[in-house]
């Protein structure tokens, strides 16, 4: 895992067209905007953002990984994993009544006063992933990110990553107190978004797994925001 750290180093020294931007926050930062680059053996793609950031903190992402590998046991039973020097604590991450929130493979981490959400799986699909992504993106954004009473956002990832061992993905970390899932909101506000879901479906995207189980409710901004779908 250190050479995707060292990899994405190289190109975030690379001199940038304009002033580099650290991640923003839920509604701030631009739309799916990763770029890929793949072999035989490895996937990566990375946002601007992230790789702007990984120029700020060049060692801290090895260090996280490290943290994580090493301490697989403590976070599978629910404990925070905390490093003071390197400014990194890491704890299970899902919340809700998503399947998979007591599964060690999704992590909360916080790095240098940001959060990341970063779940980690054994598939080798993620170029399939990075293509669900960026196809729901650029049909949103024809639709101008808006559909009936919603603004409708994908949850982007910062970050897609797989060697053939192993499969990151990372994106921005949504705390509970500024998102809920759409499964745990009032009847009413489920059949509100079933509509959008439906008109999704409807579409020639060929993508599955659109549902409120895949889904977060921002109130304030009266915005959806869609992960975890799939290609049909």
């Amino acid at each position: 895992m250190g050479s995707v750290w060292r990899k994405l180093i190289s190109v975030a020294r690379m001199p940038s067209k304009g002033k580099a931007k650290t991640p923003g926050t839920m509604f701030s930062h631009a739309p799916f905007e990763l770029t890929a680059k793949e072999s035989s053996y490895r996937f990566l793609a990375a946002s601007p953002t992230f790789k702007a950031f990984v120029r700020e903190h060049p060692d801290i992402f090895s260090a996280t990984h490290k943290m994580i590998q090493g301490n697989r046991s403590a976070l599978r039973a629910g404990k925070e994993i905390i490093d003071n020097e390197q400014n990194i604590r890491i704890q299970r991450a899902a919340t809700g009544s998503y399947p998979g929130r007591n599964r060690f493979g999704t992590l909360r981490v916080r790095v240098s006063g940001k959060e990341f959400f970063v779940k980690l799986s054994k598939t080798e699909r993620v170029a399939v992933v990075f293509e669900t992504y960026r196809r729901m993106d650029a049909h949103l954004k024809q639709r101008k990110y808006r559909i009936g009473q919603f603004n409708v956002r994908v949850l982007a990832p910062k970050l897609l990553y797989a060697n053939g061992l192993e499969y990151y993905l990372v994106s921005d970390f949504y705390s509970p107190e500024s998102v809920v899932q759409v499964r745990d909101t009032s009847r009413a506000m489920q059949k509100r978004a079933e509509r959008v879901f439906r008109e999704l479906y409807r579409s020639d995207l060929g993508l599955c797994d659109i549902g409120s189980g895949n889904s977060f409710y921002h109130k304030k901004s009266n915005t959806l925001l869609l992960f975890d779908f799939l290609l049909k």
